[in-house]
This record gives C-alpha cells, structure tokens and sequence, in this order.
C-alpha cells in the first residue's frame, strides 16, 4: 500500500520564470513533518517540442543560464529537447503519483519554493496538456515563506540539509522537503512566542 501525505514539495527545471514558459522536468515528493519522514519522489522529463507546439515559450536568459550549469544539470535539458513520449502521459504519471499518495485532491497541500512560481507554471503546462490541477488554489503553499517563519515568530532559523545535487527536480523537491520537516518540527517545538505574552501594541484591537 503506497504511503500517504498530507503535504507535497514541488520542485521545477523550467525554460523562463513566469507561467506560459516550458518546463524541463518536474520533481515531486509527500512529507510528513509530524512522523519526521519525506517519502520517495516522483520524477518526470517532460518532451519540449510539445510544450512549444503547444505555445509555451523558452526565454533567452534562461537558456544561458541552463548553458552555465554543470553537465549533470543539463542532462534532463537535453533529454527533454530528445524526449518523444506525448507530454500529457508524464503529465497524467505525476497526478496518478498524487492520488496513489493521499487520500483526496482537497486533502493535501501543495508546496514550492514561491508559491508564485512552480505552481501557476504547471497550472499552464498542465491547461496545454489538455488536464487541470486537481487541488484547489487555496491548498498551494509557499516553502520561502516557511522557512523565515521561525525567526519571524521570535525564534531562531533551524540547521537545515544542504543541497547535493541542485537543479535536478527531484533532489530539489527531496532537499525542501526535508527542509519543511526542519523548519515545520522546530516551529512546534518551540515554546510560545514572546508575542503570546506581550503582543506589540499595533496588533492590539483598539
């Protein structure tokens, strides 16, 4: 029986910065942070020429950018310029990753490094696949966000896991879930914020 989440990382290798662009490949994994546990992720490369086809477009910078990374980095760029699989099968292999790993669409949360990056990106390559989002809006969470929270509320940031393989999809997404694991168990371990006691005086009602 396939373990299930409640909460999701996603990590994306993309040809530009905003939704309409093209994605090179996705990476996806569940975390609990409760059971301090991320489980195995999911990976796919996704065929370019469809996405392009498809009007997704390839920006000039980040294609410089992808020419300025280590050759293990480039490998899924030029697997996906290669790839000739139809781009809604993998598309269909990430969702059936999720429904195999929880129990419902509306019952997990989705998270990515800037909410608004990784999610609207696939929310486009997904409407040009033909196929929509399955979870709501409301559930797409932000990991830059989570990981200034614990020294917004008074604390300190915890050790985090460094990064070992950067820009391939699935060792990112396994990287920030692991960091969300720290960042989510060190938040409930720490005692009240100062803020409990003594709230400042602009966040008392009048």
């Amino acid at each position: 029986m396939s373990e299930i989440f409640k909460d999701f990382m996603l990590d994306l290798e993309t040809m530009g910065t905003r939704p309409g662009c093209a994605v090179v490949s996705i990476g996806l994994v569940g975390f609990d942070y409760e059971a301090d546990r991320v489980g195995e992720p999911f990976y796919a490369v996704l065929n370019m020429h469809a996405q392009l086809r498809g009007g997704l477009h390839m920006d000039g910078d980040t294609l410089e950018w992808w020419t300025q990374q280590e050759a293990g980095a480039q490998r899924a760029l030029i697997k996906s310029a290669r790839y000739e699989r139809p781009l809604n099968e993998c598309l269909l292999r990430m969702l059936t990753f999720l429904e195999d790993h929880s129990t419902d669409a509306e019952s997990y949360r989705i998270w990515a490094n800037g909410a608004n990056f990784d999610q609207p990106i696939l929310r486009e390559v997904l409407r040009v696949a033909g196929l929509k989002a399955p979870w709501p809006f409301w559930n797409e969470k932000c990991h830059r966000t989570l990981k200034d929270m614990p020294t917004l509320i008074g604390g300190k940031r915890p050790d985090l896991p460094a990064n070992k393989a950067a820009h391939r999809a699935d060792a990112d997404a396994v990287f920030q879930a692991r960091q969300a694991v720290a960042c989510l168990r060190h938040m409930a371990a720490m005692p009240l914020s100062r803020y409990a006691e003594q709230p400042p005086a602009e966040l008392v009602p009048a």
